[in-house]
């Protein structure tokens, strides 16, 4: 199905109109490309805040049409065969050509959006403190923009604590971010529910919010490590000791066909049912997935998050509220509610709320 240019201006000005009527939100933007690493930036002499690639040309980012993708029959296979390519390598490079908060702050303006996360992966081997400082750098300056920290997997509570407060000694910091697969953290194993179980005891000691991707990364390079934070192996975390808000990214179903989510479906109604300090985000879910979530889940339990610049942050807006009017929902309400008042609750207020983050519970369906 396709969303013609003049649909999708009809949903960017509804959201620009809640905009301009409170503060909305994006919990999911990603500060640079962080699957493949090792792209170099440089600042762009003729746009302020934006900083690009060797010879690329920064165009500010357009709406257009929007196709909203439907599911062909070998696109329900859950071991599609998506590994790294040339090809993929190329998409996610133009997509990420420039980077930087003129290149977001573009993006956001788009769809009214007043204020970001941004949430760094430091890949395995990479160094934490050089991805932090670049992140503070490129982007702290501009108070549209806030940071998540993502420590490398500590092998002791300690260890977590102190690399947490010097982080947040040299930066502020607003959240904790976790994505095992990226991270090589086998959540399956021993070590890595250890690992896992160290950060959680240090966000509720720092009273920090804990972002953790939730999904199969197809494209990562390691094959091991692409189902290490699938919705099975987070099922089983007691997330509710943290005290603290923790938002699961994708909703734990990144990389999940529509066949497989509705087998999924009963593991994430139990992990949300056992742990009410958790939410979860709508970034880079298909069509399909982002239906179940906005049906099935209590409203109260999810935040929008567009994974930018995988995804544009227009496209992600549209998405959503075209969502929700299918459903019959409330739409200007409901997503204030998702992209204004839950964000601002439990990731942009003052002293970040502990224990339930709701008085409902997940849509029996």
């Amino acid at each position: 199905m396709m969303l013609e240019a003049a649909r999708v201006a009809y949903y960017l000005e509804m959201a620009q109109t809640i905009g301009r009527s409170r503060p909305l939100y994006d919990v999911h933007v990603s500060p640079w490309e962080v699957l493949f690493g090792g792209l170099s930036y440089r600042p762009d002499p003729e746009h302020p805040g934006v900083y690009g690639l060797e010879g690329a040309v920064y165009k500010a980012p357009r709406a257009g049409p929007l196709r909203i993708e439907e599911e062909r029959e070998s696109d329900q296979l859950s071991e599609r065969p998506e590994v790294p390519s040339p090809l993929s390598r190329a998409v996610l490079r133009r997509q990420y050509a420039h980077v930087g908060p003129g290149v977001i702050a573009d993006h956001m303006d788009l769809c009214g959006l007043s204020r970001c996360l941004l949430v760094p992966v430091v890949r395995r081997g990479a160094d934490p403190a050089e991805q932090e400082r670049l992140a503070f750098d490129l982007y702290a300056p501009d108070p549209r923009f806030a940071l998540a920290f993502c420590p490398p997997p500590p092998g002791t509570a300690a260890e977590a604590m102190e690399s947490i407060q010097a982080a947040r000694a040299r930066h502020p910091i607003r959240a904790v971010k976790v994505n095992a697969n990226v991270q090589g953290l086998d959540l399956a194993s021993p070590a890595g529910k250890a690992s896992l179980a160290h950060l959680l005891s240090a966000c509720r000691a720092l009273s920090l919010p804990l972002v953790v991707h939730g999904g199969v990364s197809r494209l990562l390079e390691d094959p091991r490590g692409r189902s290490f934070a699938s919705l099975e192996n987070l099922e089983s975390f007691a997330w509710r000791a943290a005290a603290v808000p923790v938002v699961l990214c994708h909703a734990g179903l990144f990389g999940c066909p529509s066949a497989v989510v509705e087998a999924l479906w009963p593991r994430l109604a139990r992990l949300l049912a056992q742990n009410d300090n958790v939410l979860v985000d709508l970034s880079g879910l298909s069509a399909a997935t982002l239906r179940v979530v906005l049906e099935r889940v209590d409203p109260g339990r999810i935040v929008f998050g567009s994974d930018a610049l995988y995804f544009p942050p227009w496209s992600a807006v549209v998405r959503v509220l075209f969502t929700l009017e299918q459903l019959g929902l409330p739409v200007e309400s409901t997503f204030a509610q998702l992209a204004g008042a839950n964000p601002e609750r439990h990731l942009f207020g003052g002293a970040n709320p502990a224990q339930s983050v709701s008085d409902g519970s997940p849509h029996a369906h």
